[in-house]
């Protein structure tokens, strides 16, 4: 009996130890190979700009999932989707579907990931707030973001209005005036999220730089309907205003106003005052100092960049005589122009159309000079007999059509010539004659239904014609007497237009 136990325990040893040895073969000894490396989930999606984590299994050839092995990941497009040592993929831009690979110890496996593009987070509508005219139009801009502040670009925009008895708005963005009033939200919409600009519509205002004494003069704002002795809807008057002297006015797309001061004891300037500005106000900017080459500053535009042209008769500190200064948008204080126009003599009305060209009255040479987009001298001119120019003249002005208009003092009179005029062409209508009231017609301009106005210095008045008027045709309506306001009127603009 003794001699038998000890066998059965031998035995028992030896499956023990071929137990032991087959798991120390495993971990230590000799670790089974993979046979499979599975990625899940496959397919998978990821929005651009966001991650997902993937998951690799790997397993031996009888289905065993085996661990502690190291693995490595990669993109086959990283252009479009980005993976991490650690299997964590990222969205870079919308595409796929991208091979995602786990690779260890020789074998790999796959998934595949599209990424879909972000959606809309922001909805970023400009200019915010805005104004237009009645019946006048104005193209709203959209810009759509993501989370991450990318902007993104191919997404289904809609537009609406608020109240569109006051301004209506079409599928691209154009907003049109209705009747004044406002603000109105006006609203563009994308995958669910929107945003606004605040529009006010507003009745086209007759603004008028009146010298007065040639010293602390005004504008007054009128009603594009009045007539007679009419008082202005707003007056901006006072030594606050930095008025002096002041002939030229425009006006911007904002509504801002920005007058030219001509030298009477101080420095030649450019005074901009905000949109609505009224009473003893202070400019919000002004352009003045010996850098700025301002001289007898006479007339002033703006185009729609909001880039500044000042013509100036006889020239500043810097420059000679005779140029154009331009200044970039938002200028102030003692800065020097950003480009000057030559070849004008004595320049006195100019005008810049939606395209960039610049119309100047040079009456120096009896001519009207014009230069196309970014050209420093004219690149076409209208002079000659068959002109009918007189100097001096000082008003220019075009109307939608690009005709030009210029007012002629020693005549009386206002001469037309057609879009694209030069050489010594005709004009195509002239007012001219005692019914038309002109009695030393100045700054004119014309409103977007194609009315004349005319500011007559010599009588202190504002004269208004129709549409398609000529030869010694009477105005529709008259501006004058001492409730307007107008004293030495030189130079007129009309907003919105």
């Amino acid at each position: 009996m003794r001699s038998f136990r000890p066998a059965l325990t031998a035995i028992s040893l030896g499956l023990v130890a071929f137990s032991a040895c087959s798991t120390s073969d495993r971990v230590t000894g000799n670790p089974s190979p993979i046979q499979t490396v599975i990625v899940e989930p496959d397919p998978a999606t990821v929005t651009a700009g966001q991650s997902l984590a993937l998951s690799d299994t790997l397993k031996d050839a009888n289905g065993n999932i085996l661990t502690g092995r190291a693995v490595s990941w990669e993109s086959a497009d990283t252009t479009k989707a980005a993976v991490s040592a650690t299997g964590v993929v990222t969205g870079v831009a919308a595409g796929g579907p991208i091979a995602i690979s786990a690779t260890s110890e020789g074998k790999t496996g796959r998934t595949t990931v599209t990424i879909t593009p972000p959606p809309v987070a922001t909805v970023i509508v400009e200019p915010n707030p805005a104004a237009v005219g009645v019946g006048q139009t104005l193209t709203l801009s959209d810009t759509l973001k993501d989370s991450r502040g990318e902007v993104l670009t191919g997404r289904v925009v809609t537009w609406s209005s608020a109240d569109s008895t006051i301004a209506k708005v079409s599928a691209t963005g154009a907003v049109t005036g209705v009747k004044a009033g406002g603000p109105v939200a006006i609203m563009a919409t994308s995958e669910g999220k929107s945003g606004s600009s605040m529009l006010t519509v507003s009745a086209a205002s007759l603004y008028v730089s009146n010298a007065g004494s040639f010293r602390y003069g005004s504008v007054t704002i009128y009603s594009t309907d009045a007539t007679g002795d009419a008082a202005p809807t707003s007056t901006i008057v006072g030594g606050a205003t930095g008025l002096d002297n002041n002939i030229g006015i425009a006006v911007d797309a904002t509504g801002r106003i920005y007058v030219a001061n001509i030298f009477d004891g101080h420095s030649d300037s450019v005074t901009i005052y905000a949109a609505g500005a009224t009473g003893n106000t202070a400019p919000i900017a002004t352009i003045s100092g010996p850098d700025t080459g301002l001289g007898y500053a006479w007339d002033i535009a703006v185009d729609a960049a909001g880039r500044i042209y000042v013509t100036n008769v006889i020239g500043g500190d810097v420059f000679s005589h005779n140029w154009i200064t331009i200044y970039s948008a938002g200028a102030t204080g003692n800065v020097a122009p950003i480009a000057t126009l030559g070849g004008v003599n004595h320049p006195r009305g100019i005008a810049v159309d939606a395209a960039g060209t610049v119309y100047v009255a040079s009456p120096g040479d009896t001519s009207i000079k014009i230069f196309a987009a970014g050209a420093t001298l004219p690149t076409a001119t209208i002079k000659g007999p068959k002109t009918g120019l007189v100097r001096p003249f000082f008003g220019i002005a075009l109307d939608a059509a690009g005709n030009i208009y210029v007012s002629d003092g020693p005549t009386n009179s206002i001469l037309v010539f057609a879009a694209g005029a030069t050489g010594n062409v005709a004009p195509t209508a002239t007012f001219a004659g005692v019914n038309t009231g002109l009695d030393g017609p100045h700054g004119i301009a014309v409103d977007a239904a194609g009315r004349l106005y005319v500011a007559n210095s010599s009588n202190n008045s504002i004269t208004i014609y129709a549409k398609g008027a000529t030869g010694n045709v009477a105005p529709t309506a008259v501006i004058a007497g001492a409730s307007t306001g107008l004293n030495g009127p030189g130079y007129i603009a009309i907003w919105p237009r």
